[in-house]
């Protein structure tokens, strides 16, 4: 009976009309959910791959617009490129090239980007820290808790410190798309 009560009481406030704020982070699963002690791919965690899976179901879909990480040399979305939109095809013509799929050399500099880069409003904490989404900026933004995390970060005027979570707009992306970037990380964030 308190779960029914409980359950219909969290239905009424879910269709209140108003709302909801966006959850502040994702399940956070450790990293032992995706690696094993001797670095190996946990049994029953799938390998995880930038080109195959990172690239075209999170930054193509999520991140890899004009005017946030799909134009390289941008200096919107903090300079980072993070691919071609996957919807961005020679027939589109909506998208500067490169077009969808990425090359290697694409896939190559969205990764150094992303591994050997600083970023751009916390210089002392990488982008992506292999082995280790705690110390991956990058985490922290899909996550929302960039301004909540103690990091010391500097930004615009009136700006929050750490920059507005992403995908931005007030938007959150699924638990299951956090923990395929999560799992990427854990496993080393590895060009492949």
């Amino acid at each position: 009976m308190r779960r029914l009560v409980l359950s219909l009481a969290l239905l009424a406030a879910g269709c209140s009309g108003e709302d909801a704020a966006p959850a502040a982070t994702s399940t956070r699963l450790g990293c032992d959910a995706y690696v094993d002690a001797d670095g190996g791919v946990t049994p029953g965690a799938t390998a995880v791959s930038l080109e195959r899976d990172v690239m075209p179901q999170v930054f193509a879909l999520s991140c890899a617009f004009g005017s946030c990480h799909a134009v390289q040399g941008s200096t919107q979305g903090a300079g980072l490129y993070l691919g071609p939109n996957l919807h961005a095809t020679a027939a589109s013509g909506q998208y500067p090239p490169p077009y969808w799929p990425p090359t290697a050399d694409v896939v190559r500099q969205v990764h150094e980007a992303l591994v050997q880069g600083a970023a751009a409003t916390e210089a002392s904490m990488p982008r992506v820290t292999p082995g280790d989404p705690a110390r991956s900026f990058l985490m922290h933004k899909l996550d929302q808790d960039q301004n909540a995390s103690g990091l010391a970060c500097h930004a615009e005027t009136g700006a929050p410190p750490c920059g507005d979570g992403m995908p931005g707009q007030g938007q959150r992306l699924p638990d299951a798309t956090l923990e395929l970037v999560r799992a990427w990380i854990c496993q080393g964030a590895k060009l492949n």
